[in-house]
């Protein structure tokens, strides 16, 4: 019945981390078993040091509460030595002695005898385990046995003693040419049970991250695995791109619902079968504490255990397996193309640069509301946009658009700013082959911009699609943080999010051009689906490091307040294909091929029917921007004295 009773305490061991939540918590009675043999270099002696202290510190591994027992001892050549006698922590008083006590540790040196480490590890445990307690060996090594006792022989005698030894796992450390990945599984992997395994480590950042997990295994599942850049469902269906920052997220729970764990995991990438690499978590701590119902947290970054893929993984196909540590692993995923093995393999599409000019606008109002554009803001803008648009790299250029003196009037007429911008584009010499969008902004203190029919904007683009765009900047989690991007959307040709009937939620509407926007529901435009649950499509702002629920967070195209608001799936994909090629370079033959052109602009007042002309301005050998191929219900006649026509050119409005 002691036995039995042992057994069910060992399934129950992660408990031990639900002190505030009044769970029971379960014992464990550890000894930590390192390698001192000469085959291991300093570096990797101060690894076991260390990653032994970090164990040590966290308490949701070892609480502060008497549920832990701890013992050190080391092995190398002929003999062992116990670093440090069973200790109950029950404070931390407790820690700071078995800190110092690991800190003082000196290398033996001699040959590897994991063997004896253990027969001395089960000595311990036979004079202080505790009936109620898993009884745990964690064994670290960089290396096979060549001498002591058969450590096959010392594992079986620890679990025929009296105490019965429940759990024994292997932290190894690889040493090149000497010890491999596979040395330690093949060596160590028969040996374990328990819910204990071989774990193979690099550093001392991974041996701390994965110690507790080894040490104090239990029963995990992979519920979800997304690899996202700026928005993403967890079946991983919206695209990626070449060199874009990229996070993958793991959702793990425990396999037992009432339990609440302390657990990590490692991310393997492989290309062609080849593996390229393994990534340990970017958590504080590199672990999580993992419960039930982890989709519906999805919003909270750290929920989940997250990757952030370095760029040469950012490219061509790469599949990606989540490797558990501790206990098993259940694959439970969505993610393709084959579900529930833990993978997710996708493909990186190549990166399309986005050319953009910044022009910060200037001017004066008695004072007051003055915008005094800065280049940090607009460097500001490119970093937001690189977040949220389907692009990698922005061609960025800046520019100042000074409007001078307002005087007294409340507004700055959003028009004016649209027409100035369509003059410094061509005075720029970004003629019809040039793909440049042009976004004028005006400071978060400078007055409203008026829309030029006696109301307010925040922002305005010249045509759908178009060249040029305008609006006020937006600082903080609020609605216009985005809207350089909702403009310049307009100019790659995106429509407001609506229905079929051109009417959006929040007030927006379109044009019968526009598409029907496929994800509106409760009155909001959303990110995507909102169910089922594998269909949610969540943001990832990397810039602000924020994942984005789409319950509270809508879609960029929309008027959708109060947060600001983020790329949809539709509108990511649309407007990936709508990033025109790059702008041709000019060659010196061409340029001098080209002739001069005088650049005429103005306003039309529609209601009285009169047009205002700015001054007309020549620009020397630059490609033709005005005469566009499509007629519009405006002409540019040129006359002689006698009012005869020369010629005609169609206007772009």
């Amino acid at each position: 019945m002691l036995k039995a009773l042992k057994n069910y305490r060992a399934t129950m061991s992660s408990l031990m981390f639900l002190a505030a939540s009044g769970t029971a918590i379960a014992q464990t009675d550890l000894v930590f078993v390192m390698d001192g043999s000469g085959s291991i270099d300093a570096n990797d002696f101060s690894v076991q040091k260390t990653g032994i202290q970090a164990a040590l510190a966290n308490p949701l591994i070892i609480p502060r509460d008497g549920s832990v027992g701890v013992s050190i001892v080391q092995f190398a050549g002929s003999s062992t030595r116990t670093e440090m006698n069973y200790l109950l922590i029950d404070e931390d008083a407790d820690v700071n002695t078995a800190q110092a006590a690991v800190g003082a540790i000196s290398q033996l040196g001699g040959g590897t005898n994991p063997g004896d480490g253990v027969n001395t590890a089960s000595g311990i445990l036979a004079g202080n385990a505790r009936d109620t307690a898993q009884q745990t060996i964690c064994l670290s090594t960089d290396g096979t046995p060549n001498s002591g006792a058969d450590i096959g022989t010392a594992i079986n005698g620890a679990k025929g003693a009296a105490y019965g030894l429940d759990v024994f796992g292997v932290l190894a450390i690889e040493d090149p040419p000497f010890f491999f990945r596979a040395d330690a599984e093949s060596t160590y992997g028969p040996l374990t049970f328990g819910g204990g395994s071989v774990f193979v480590v690099a550093n001392s950042i991974e041996f701390a991250n994965v110690v507790g997990t080894v040490c104090f295994p239990d029963d995990k599942k992979l519920v979800g695995l997304e690899v996202t850049q700026s928005a993403q469902d967890l079946k991983n269906s919206v695209k990626l791109i070449k060199d874009k920052t990229t996070l993958v997220r793991a959702y793990l729970e425990p396999k037992e619902e009432d339990k609440e764990l302390f657990a990590t995991a490692r991310l393997i990438g492989r290309r062609g079968g080849s593996e390229i690499g393994r990534l340990t978590p970017i958590n504080p701590g590199g672990s999580i504490k993992i419960k039930k119902d982890v989709k519906a947290r999805r919003g909270d970054k750290n929920a989940t255990l997250n990757f952030q893929l370095p760029k040469s993984w950012l490219n061509g196909t790469v599949e990606l397996e989540v490797e558990g540590v501790g206990g098993t692993l259940e694959c439970m995923e969505a993610a393709g193309p084959s579900a529930n093995d833990c993978k997710a393999t996708v493909t990186f599409d190549a990166d399309k640069k986005l050319e953009v000019k910044f022009v910060g606008v200037k001017f004066q109002k008695d004072g007051a509301g003055d915008s005094n554009p800065t280049n940090a803001q607009s460097t500001t803008l490119g970093q937001r946009m690189l977040a949220i648009a389907p692009t990698a790299t922005l061609d960025v250029q800046k520019g100042v658009l000074d409007l001078g003196d307002i005087g007294a009037s409340p507004r700055a007429q959003v028009n004016t700013i649209l027409t100035r911008l369509e003059r410094m584009r061509a005075l720029d010499g970004c003629g019809n082959s040039c793909k440049r969008f042009y976004y004028g902004y005006i400071t978060p203190s400078a007055a409203a911009l008026g829309n030029g029919r006696g109301g307010l904007t925040g922002g305005r683009a010249k045509g759908i699609p178009g060249k040029v765009s305008a609006g006020r900047m937006v600082d903080g989690d609020n609605y216009g943080y985005n809207r350089h991007v909702h403009e310049i959307g307009h100019t790659m040709g995106r429509h407001h999010a609506v229905a079929a009937n051109k009417s959006g939620p929040c007030g927006s509407g379109a044009g019968d051009a526009a598409p029907t926007f496929p994800y509106i529901s409760g009155g909001k435009a959303r990110l995507g689906p909102m169910n089922p649950v594998d269909d949610m499509v969540y943001g990832y702002d990397s810039l602000r490091d924020k994942i984005l629920d789409p319950n509270t967070y809508y879609e960029l195209m929309s008027y959708c307040k109060p947060k600001s608001r983020w790329i949809s799936k539709f509108t990511y994909e649309g407007m990936y294909g709508a990033i025109p090629a790059a702008s041709p370079a000019q060659t010196s033959a061409q340029m001098a091929m080209m002739g001069d052109s005088w650049l005429v602009s103005g306003l039309i007042d529609l209601d009285s029917g009169s047009a205002t002309f700015d001054p007309i301005l020549k620009a020397e050998n630059q490609e033709a921007i005005v005469d566009g191929p499509t007629p519009t219900e405006y002409v540019l006649e040129v006359l002689d004295g006698n009012d005869a026509v020369l010629s005609t050119y169609n206007l772009e409005v």
